[in-house]
């Protein structure tokens, strides 16, 4: 009999992380299909949750998968910032000339969210989530990109 979860409270509960992955990112924000910092640090927080992953666009886009077969549905989350300076001043600014300044910062956050909370009925899922960190959305080349290196290939439904 498969395990009742209650997301709302598995997602309250993870509150704190959350809040620590948006500030981390915000700090980092890199443009276009150069996201290097990005890329990385999403590969060592899936690292750390298990879940398997492979880096397309020269190693700035992430697709990781949790479960396995048909049908296939993605999750898609944007990772790059844009070239404008932040006048925040807040304790986790971007300092590098670049900025989060339409949430994919926040976007990247509820996407590791949802893969914490995936993971909680990993044994449940009948088929593949795979989820997907695509750079350079704000210059239109990023998702071209991806399809041409094969991140739809199987994929059945995707939710962004």
């Amino acid at each position: 009999m498969p395990t009742s979860i209650n997301f709302f409270e598995e997602a309250t509960a993870l509150k704190e992380q959350l809040v620590a992955w948006r500030r981390d990112i915000h700090q980092m924000p890199e443009i276009g299909l150069e996201t290097p910092k990005t890329s990385s640090y999403i590969q060592s927080e899936l690292a750390k949750l298990g879940i398997p992953f492979h880096t397309i666009i020269n190693g700035s886009g992430v697709v990781g998968t949790i479960g396995e077969g048909e049908p296939c549905l993605m999750l898609r989350s944007d990772i790059d910032g844009l070239p404008m300076a932040e006048e925040s001043d807040e304790e986790f600014a971007s300092t590098n000339g670049n900025m989060h300044a339409c949430g994919h910062d926040c976007h990247m956050a509820m996407m590791l969210g949802a893969v914490h909370l995936l993971l909680g009925i990993r044994d449940q899922l009948h088929g593949e989530v795979r989820v997907l960190f695509q750079p350079a959305e704000e210059i239109s080349v990023g998702s071209r990109k991806m399809i041409a290196e094969g991140a739809l290939d199987g994929v059945d439904t995707i939710y962004a």
